[in-house]
């Protein structure tokens, strides 16, 4: 199943205080909430790595894999703290960090195989959609270098 991502599920990676914190110190003037805007960024990261992989996107914005949810939580909470001044991770969250990272890495080398979304996004880049047939053949393959040559 895809997922998004939202500032109440930084509770079962944080203490409420620390989510707080993340959502309510530092900011300036007029400043809302900045944990929506940085869960939504890191989501499309994710996304891109998904996308740049091969693998299909959902069709909604801002979801990904549930079981990337982890990995997503700990890079949304690196960059969350980064605004707050003396603020910084702990050993374990560096350690889901630098998991995360792996993960992300091992979709890029498609070590990992990433749940098919239930409604694929199947646009070039949001400028609508369309189909592509080729006639290959027999023993003849197509490696991921050929696709990108055909668009």
């Amino acid at each position: 199943m895809w997922i998004n991502l939202t500032t109440a599920d930084l509770n079962e990676y944080l203490a409420a205080p620390q989510v707080r914190a993340l959502q309510t110190k530092a900011l300036a003037d007029g400043q809302t909430d900045p944990t929506p805007n940085i869960i939504s960024e890191i989501a499309e990261q994710v996304r891109n790595v998904i996308a740049a992989a091969g693998y299909p996107l959902e069709s909604s914005a801002g979801t990904f894999p549930e079981v990337l949810k982890p990995s997503v939580a700990a890079l949304v909470i690196e960059l969350a703290q980064t605004r707050i001044p003396g603020l910084s991770l702990t050993t374990e969250q560096r350690n889901q960090v630098a998991y995360a990272r792996t993960m992300l890495a091992n979709i890029t080398a498609q070590k990992v195989a990433i749940e098919p979304p239930v409604v694929p996004d199947y646009s070039l880049n949001g400028q609508g959609t369309g189909s592509l047939m080729r006639v290959v053949t027999k023993g003849e393959r197509i490696d991921r270098e050929g696709l990108r040559r055909l668009s």
